[in-house]
């Protein structure tokens, strides 16, 4: 998190703070998700390129 962000949410009411914080988990829960069905997707590409390689 940059300095500025930092700044502004020690700025922030502690509820807000609370908000804040639970919506950037949210966003990076979601964003790992998405790497995860990626690199599942590729993992299988790969092992049914192998296969019919074989």
């Amino acid at each position: 998190m940059s300095k500025t962000n930092l700044q502004l949410l020690k700025s922030l009411a502690d509820e807000e703070q609370e908000l804040y914080l639970n919506v950037c988990r949210a966003r990076i829960r979601q964003l790992n998700e998405v790497k995860v069905n990626l690199y599942t997707h590729i993992s299988l590409l790969y092992y049914y390129n192998y296969l019919y390689v074989i």
